[in-house]
């Protein structure tokens, strides 16, 4: 940690910007009202919000990170500040994927305060066994939808 101040998963890169992949696969609207929150409860993120969602491609998920305990507790408070709020404006649906609202969001709001606060960040793999027999998924096929993925987002 001497050179890096948190570590996260590598970023997922998609052929067009954050806030366009969550519109894809979960409810918008959640979206449009974390802005608003972020806006109204911490308005000094909101630029930092609008680059990961709207000028970026890629962002880094599974709610896993490490950190030194002054970011840890940092971006506890202001993660379940906005969360908090959130959950009393978001009407929940009967869609049952939409029960990880709050989990969706954060894998976004991590990348947000990283941004804010200028974090120098070390990218590590996570290695997820896919079945009983694990099978180590390639390097190469990941580094190819990567490229092609950004590729398409510059040029598009």
């Amino acid at each position: 940690m001497e050179d890096y101040d948190i570590i996260l998963p590598p970023k997922r890169h998609y052929p067009y910007n954050v806030a366009t992949q969550y519109a894809i696969f979960h409810i918008v609207n959640d979206l449009n009202i974390l802005r608003e929150v972020i806006h109204d409860l911490s308005p000094e993120y909101s630029e930092a919000f609008n680059t990961l969602m709207y000028h970026s491609n890629g962002y880094s998920g599974y709610n896993m990170f490490i950190t030194s305990w002054e970011h840890f507790n940092g971006y506890s408070e202001w993660l379940f500040s906005i969360l908090f709020e959130l959950e009393k404006r978001v009407k929940l649906s009967a869609y049952p994927d939409q029960a990880r609202l709050f989990g969706y969001l954060s894998e976004r709001l991590i990348n947000v305060y990283c941004i804010k606060n200028h974090l120098r960040i070390k990218y590590i793999p996570v290695i997820m066994p896919l079945d009983e027999e694990f099978h180590n998924p390639s390097n190469l096929h990941y580094s190819y939808r990567r490229l092609k993925n950004n590729l398409i987002y510059k040029f598009t």
